[in-house]
């Protein structure tokens, strides 16, 4: 039996992509059924939009009427080397991106047929260049990889309204690059990868937010580059990690299966 909600984390240095079931009908260039809706951040310069497509049961994509819809904040117009700059709620209400250029996330409602509305003004990120997201029930939590790279916490309201979580934010090494950050199911365990220095932090998250560093963290990648990475569903305890660079003339990656935080 497929699940109601499937989330497609990809790799990429422009794009992040999900899709998730339970979509309505609608006229659209395909005769096949509409099983749910994919959506790109365009990182658009100046305005930034997100692309929005019917997904249908033959893994064909139609424009969502309406697509690209405005985020509210500005992209940087280049790729952002990231994974997860995009996400979905956790009961699939909201659709949550970063707005590089402005240095701010969006959050935008899911409504009719797929279509996309920004639930007010996008808020600051709490740092320079955001990259990625990471959402596990109201808890969100973004990193920035600018100059001075962190990871801030958040709550995401029953409206949509995304605030800012006191205290709940930590510093990551200048220049280490932050390429994702991701919660694993029990939204007890938060890692981010740094791309440059190939190195992974690890933190546990508290009953009220706050990230606290596990022994050891940061912990030396099985391979230079670490990039996209995915927490196993049936074991929260062991993380998957793509080394980018891992391959001979950057032209593959390895994959790591590594113990996440105790």
């Amino acid at each position: 039996m497929l699940s109601k909600r499937r989330i497609l984390r990809v790799s990429s240095c422009s794009l992040a992509l999900f899709a998730f079931a339970g979509a309505s009908a609608s006229a659209n260039f395909s005769t096949s059924p509409i099983v749910g809706h994919a959506y790109v951040n365009d990182n658009t310069s100046g305005a930034n939009t997100i692309a929005g497509f019917a997904r249908h049961a033959d893994g064909s994509l139609t424009p969502i009427p309406g697509s690209p819809f405005p985020a509210g904040g500005a992209g940087s117009g280049a790729g952002l080397a990231s994974q997860g700059a995009l996400q979905l709620s956790s009961f699939g209400h909201y659709v949550l991106g970063v707005d590089a250029g402005s240095n701010q996330v969006s959050v935008l409602r899911s409504g009719f047929e797929g279509a996309l509305e920004p639930v007010g003004s996008p808020v600051s990120s709490g740092g320079s260049d955001p990259v990625s997201i990471a959402v596990s029930g109201d808890r969100v939590y973004v990193a920035n990889a600018g100059s001075d790279p962190n990871v801030v916490g958040f709550v995401l309201a029953p409206w949509g309204g995304l605030y800012r979580l006191p205290g709940a934010s930590v510093a990551l090494p200048a220049g280490s690059g932050p390429d994702d950050v991701l919660l694993d199911p029990t939204g007890q365990r938060l890692v981010v990868n740094l791309v440059n220095t190939s190195t992974i932090e690890s933190f546990h998250v508290d009953w009220d937010g706050h990230l606290i560093a596990a022994p050891g963290s940061p912990y030396a990648a099985q391979g230079p580059g670490p990039f996209g990475s995915e927490f196993r569903p049936t074991n929260p305890s062991q993380l998957f990690v793509s080394n980018a660079h891992g391959g001979e003339g950057n032209g593959s990656a390895e994959l790591d299966r590594l113990l996440a935080v105790r």
